[in-house]
């Protein structure tokens, strides 16, 4: 049997034992576009002996509660005809059809997920805490047999998006794979004197006029991650406003330095004032999502690079 067939004995074999109901999956955590939720956690699934594993998955790294429709890819085989998925605890996961063979290894077959998140994440007790101290989500993966037979588990651990916490106005990029992005904000200086681009060259809107404070009206990068292709997987950059930020229009872009022999990187970039998702100078919502290919990394990197994701205003606030 084919493989988009053969997920169909799969669900019905595991429904024998969990049961399995497209609905069931409506109030979960985590729900996947054109899969069938099988009641039960993931991780109680008893593990069959088989060949078949999950390979490294790639595409989503970070998360935050309410995201939807995200795309996330791998590998399952040999002998596996689709892939289950879920969060440990999660009162349902997901059996998922694979899809073509694998070109360099016809013995695997690829499978792409759409994932949604339920905007009760935070609520939902399932975040756990990694060695770094970090609040991650492990997604599970596990191979399916056409028979109904399930494998070992492969966990891969999403981040969560918090930087609103860190202060009043947070512009963030994240992105997939180990690439070297550039977050750049062009901003009004702090003392007023105009506007200024602030990038892993230029940390800051620090007017010269500004004084030694780093508060008051300052936003500043705090990192930037993977430079030159010196990898520390954090994949993601903010300018942070602890105070006022000044009035004014500010641009975001992003620039795609090097891809580091990634074939491509999805990124994200949104911006947010006092924990709250900001409107675009044109009125959408201030969240972007793109995709670099190597041809972005051509051209010149310094000031002024990068592809603009949007632009934004902020009114001058008055206590």
């Amino acid at each position: 049997m084919r493989p988009h067939t053969t997920i169909v004995v799969t669900v019905l074999l595991l429904a024998g034992c969990q049961g399995a109901s497209s609905s069931w999956g409506l109030d979960a955590i985590l729900r996947v576009q054109g899969a069938q939720a099988v009641s039960g956690s993931i991780t109680e699934y008893p593990v069959s002996p088989m060949e078949a594993m999950v390979w490294a998955p790639t595409g989503l790294t970070t998360i935050y509660p309410g995201l939807e429709g995200r795309e996330i890819k791998g590998k399952v085989g040999p002998g596996a005809s689709g892939v289950a998925l879920g969060l440990a605890g999660d009162r349902v996961f997901w059996a998922l059809p694979a899809g073509a063979h694998d070109t360099q290894n016809p013995e695997l077959l690829l499978f792409t997920a759409q994932l949604s998140f339920s905007p009760e994440l935070d609520e939902s007790g399932l975040m756990q805490v990694d060695e770094n101290g970090r609040l991650v989500l492990p997604l599970i993966f596990r191979p399916l047999t056409p028979q109904g037979q399930v494998g070992e588990a492969l966990a891969l651990n999403l981040r969560l998006q918090e930087p609103e916490s860190l202060g009043s106005l947070v512009v963030t990029l994240t992105w997939t794979g180990a690439s070297d992005l550039d977050l750049r904000v062009v901003a009004p200086a702090s003392d007023g004197s105009g506007r200024v681009e602030i990038w892993s060259k230029h940390a800051s809107n620090k007017g010269a006029n500004s004084g030694g404070s780093l508060v008051g009206g300052v936003g500043v990068l705090d990192m930037d991650s993977n430079a030159a292709c010196d990898i520390d997987n954090r994949n993601q950059e903010n300018v942070i406003w602890q105070g006022a930020p000044p009035a004014g229009n500010y641009e975001v872009r992003v620039d795609a330095f090097s891809l580091c022999g990634e074939r491509t990187a999805e990124w994200m970039v949104r911006a947010t004032y006092d924990g709250q998702l900001l409107a675009r100078s044109d009125g959408n919502p201030a969240q972007v999502f793109g995709v670099f290919t190597e041809a972005a990394t051509r051209g010149d990197h310094g000031a002024g690079a990068g592809q603009t994701a949007f632009d934004f205003n902020i009114e001058l606030r008055t206590p």
